[in-house]
């Protein structure tokens, strides 16, 4: 008996004609839809003859899986069953790495209240939330008060149902920025190791882990201290900001090999030897052909052609710009600056002007949207607080307490 699932959309697949079971033909598909699961799965395919096992399902986002399999899963309490298989009831949540609080907050967006602490390891900062909504991944790169910046080596892996972490994936040096391929199948990680200034110049590397078994599959040689991290929609190509040593990678993700590392200079293609400290990248959700790219200590955010990775413009943000956020539709950026005590909106639709400047508390590091595009939620490491930014109205709405020096640094808003 599987029970407890809320609002899950399955389809079972099952011929319509014949018994598999048997040896008889598939023609004919047909399905049956159940937006809340409280019975015997197996009570529905059996006017067939088809035996569940045979079976196979989709809620129409993880792709086709083995329905006994989930039922066994299901009945053993895994957590990858079928009643943990989406996002938890409520929501969309959003997920703070306290930085030197070694934890992480857990806020529900639909009324802004704090709704679990969960204690991770050293220094936590990037996030990284599964497509289904049912984990996240966050990233402890070593900076709290246990460990030197850049000295923590584990990967956390929370369940959202029951806000636990259920696994720490290991051998990861000062793991830092964290994006999952868009079909959920693998998690790729930035691993610079510890924070060396001035750059030493060596090539680092972005981890390839699987999301079910939590092994690591793959290490990819990238450059100097890689951070920020953007799949293209289809998942094919994945964009590394490698950022001591001014360059951007783009990763075949087929092959999990670098096709292509161009330097991020003023002519687009040479460095001008400076530290640009490339943090975040971000593809334009309306042009998948421009790809915004964060260079915290030029004060700059450039914009890259996605294809030839040359610079095709750039736009001045002060002081320190850490990291941004699109609107869902693409027609505002959000972009917090960690000395200027600004939040910077700008209007990528309008040739990236300057819409407008909020204040906001000093040391603002990561920032989101919720994914109706009302709310804005901006972390900001000196107060220990997220500000929430109204799109409607341009102001802030409220600040909520949060742990030590929170981070932020990814999306760390579930979007379904």
């Amino acid at each position: 008996m599987v029970t407890g699932c809320h609002e899950v959309h399955i389809q079972i697949e099952r011929p319509s004609t014949g018994n598999p079971a048997e040896g008889e033909g598939l023609s004919g598909i047909v399905h049956q839809s159940f937006t809340d699961v409280t019975e015997d799965l197996s009570n529905h395919p059996g006017d067939t003859g088809w035996d569940v096992e045979e079976a196979a399902f989709t809620d129409g986002r993880t792709g086709a899986l083995d329905v006994g399999a989930l039922l066994d899963s299901a009945e053993e309490g895994d957590v990858g069953g079928v009643g943990s298989n989406g996002p938890p009831p409520g929501g969309p949540f959003a997920y703070i790495t306290n930085n030197l609080g070694n934890s992480v907050h857990v806020i529900d967006t639909s009324n802004h209240s704090v709704v679990a602490e969960i204690e991770v390891n050293d220094g936590p900062r990037g996030v990284a939330i599964h497509p289904r909504g049912h984990r996240v991944y966050v990233g402890n790169y070593g900076a709290g008060p246990d460990g030197e910046t850049g000295s923590g080596t584990t990967v956390s892996v929370i369940d959202t149902h029951t806000n636990t972490v259920i696994d720490q994936i290991e051998e990861i040096p000062g793991p830092e920025g964290l994006e999952i391929h868009p079909d959920g199948s693998r998690l790729y990680v930035t691993a610079p190791g510890p924070h060396i200034l001035p750059p030493d110049g060596a090539n680092d590397n972005v981890v390839v882990i699987d999301t079910e078994s939590h092994e690591i599959i793959s290490r990819i040689e990238v450059g100097d201290h890689p951070w920020g991290l953007e799949f293209n929609q289809e998942g094919s190509l994945l964009y590394v900001g490698n950022s001591h040593s001014e360059s951007i990678s783009k990763i075949d993700t087929q092959q999990n090999v670098v096709i292509q590392t161009v330097l991020v200079g003023d002519d687009g293609d040479a460095s001008s030897g400076e530290d640009y400290h490339i943090s975040m990248l971000r593809l334009d959700p309306l042009d998948e052909g421009r790809l915004y790219v964060v260079l915290m200590h030029l004060d700059l955010v450039a914009v890259i052609d996605s294809e030839t990775l040359n610079l095709v413009e750039s736009f001045d943000v002060w002081f320190h710009p850490h990291s941004m956020a699109f609107t869902p539709h693409g027609e505002k950026i959000f972009i917090p600056a960690l000395f200027s005590e600004l939040l910077w909106v700008i209007d990528p639709l309008n040739n990236n002007e300057v819409e407008m400047t909020v204040s906001v508390p000093a040391e603002s590091r990561g920032v989101s949207v919720t994914p109706d595009g009302q709310w804005v939620y901006v972390v900001n490491g000196s107060s220990n607080s997220v500000s929430v930014f109204e799109v409607a109205t341009n102001e802030f709405h409220l600040s909520i307490d949060v742990g030590r020096y929170p981070y932020g640094f990814g999306d760390f808003i579930y979007w379904p």
